[in-house]
């Protein structure tokens, strides 16, 4: 078996876990797991966020170091519990590495949630955080309206490729305009109980759950990069949110 494929693809199921959400323990395990289970004699793995390098060696090869860049994130977990069954049916069979790259891509070229469930979900989800902090009716549905509009808005800007930070400064930024909107259009509102359902959604609670897992389990530099990631998300939602409201709440 060629030892740099076996490698470049081993970095494939790992590149995916990390990119679809997993934490950075689940990455290191599973890699090297599958190493173990091709009988390298040598394997050394170590992930952070942007980064995978892995050295390998097997039986009467010379070790080999392959690095690989992530640049980008899309959270999804079907694909994570995808890549696991496949690390799994990879330890138990040690398959081809073709059969590997074919399993590997039928993940990649499944389907996600249409655009509609989206703005669905978001809607619910917004709506039922407004009720859950004391909205009424009317704060309940224009916080779902104004998260339909943010899902839209969100899909926009991770098409073209901004910044995460920017774009959680955008879209807290914009849903305190329409909060702030509807209370002129409206009399009688309660803007903050419209806000505050849709700023939940914009929280980074995977981020920041996945850096207190990777520093309970030892993984201090990717645990670290996580929370402050966390950090300055939350840090763009409040800049994005004051630098709307502040001016604008002398008008109400």
């Amino acid at each position: 078996m060629n030892q740099s494929q076996l490698i470049c693809c081993i970095l494939d199921i790992g590149e995916l876990l990390l990119t679809s959400g997993a934490e950075i323990s689940r990455v290191e395990d599973t890699i090297l797991r599958i190493c173990r289970s091709y009988q390298f004699e040598r394997c050394d793995v170590h992930a952070i966020n942007s980064s995978i390098i892995l050295t390998g060696q097997l039986p009467g090869a010379l070790p080999e170091t392959q690095l690989r860049r992530i640049y980008s994130f899309k959270t999804n977990l079907n694909t994570v519990q995808s890549v696991n069954e496949l690390s799994r049916y990879i330890c138990q069979n040690t398959p081809d590495i073709e059969l590997i790259q074919q399993r590997l891509e039928a993940i990649r070229s499944e389907k996600g949630y249409g655009a509609w469930v989206m703005h669905l979900a978001y809607a619910v989800v917004a709506s039922s955080f407004s009720l859950f902090f004391g909205g009424r009716a009317a704060e309940c549905l224009l916080s779902a309206v104004s998260a339909v509009v943010i899902c839209f808005l969100g899909r926009q800007l991770q098409a073209v490729g901004i910044n995460k930070m920017v774009q959680s400064f955008l879209l807290s930024a914009a849903c305190t305009v329409i909060a702030v909107m509807s209370c002129w259009i409206i009399p009688n509102l309660d803007y903050d109980k419209i806000i505050i359902g849709n700023i939940m959604l914009l929280i980074p609670g995977l981020a920041f759950c996945n850096g207190l897992r990777d520093l309970i389990v030892g993984d201090t530099i990717s645990g670290g990069l996580s929370l402050s990631e966390a950090l300055l998300s939350a840090l763009a939602i409040a800049f994005g949110f004051a630098i709307v409201w502040m001016p604008m709440r002398i008008l109400l």
